[in-house]
């Protein structure tokens, strides 16, 4: 019983370990597209280093000029690629972003990362 509970004691401290140095981090990116088409980022660094693949969400508006009744836009964006570390950490990715329309709209993307990350330099 000993050797168990020493075991279990073993894993809190490592779990108060880890949480003083690793906290939740969000990465925001502006992008903002002209009329229709594709493009691709160059890489997209981070700035932090992400523990995981962080979560990837998005949305769009309309930067200027009004929608078009009948002819609103299609959007998508979604990570080409993923940029890690020698230690397989996360640390950038590669956005496409995709706009179909007829009329031609200035749009304004957002792109979030978000997920757990190191608070100080990883060796």
């Amino acid at each position: 019983m000993r050797v168990q509970r020493g075991i279990q004691q073993s894993r809190i401290r490592q779990e108060r370990d880890r949480a003083a140095w690793t906290g939740s981090s969000q990465v925001l990116i502006e992008l903002q597209t002209n009329g229709v088409g594709e493009i691709t980022t160059d890489e997209i660094d981070f700035g932090v280093v992400f523990t995981k693949r962080p979560f990837f969400t998005w949305h769009v508006e309309l930067v200027t000029g009004a929608l078009v009744a009948g002819d609103f836009p299609s959007v998508s964006a979604f990570v080409t690629d993923w940029s890690m570390n020698s230690k397989g950490y996360y640390v950038g990715a590669i956005v496409s972003v995709r706009v179909s329309s007829v009329t031609q709209y200035n749009l304004g993307f957002m792109l979030s990362f978000v997920g757990e990350s190191f608070r100080g330099p990883v060796k």
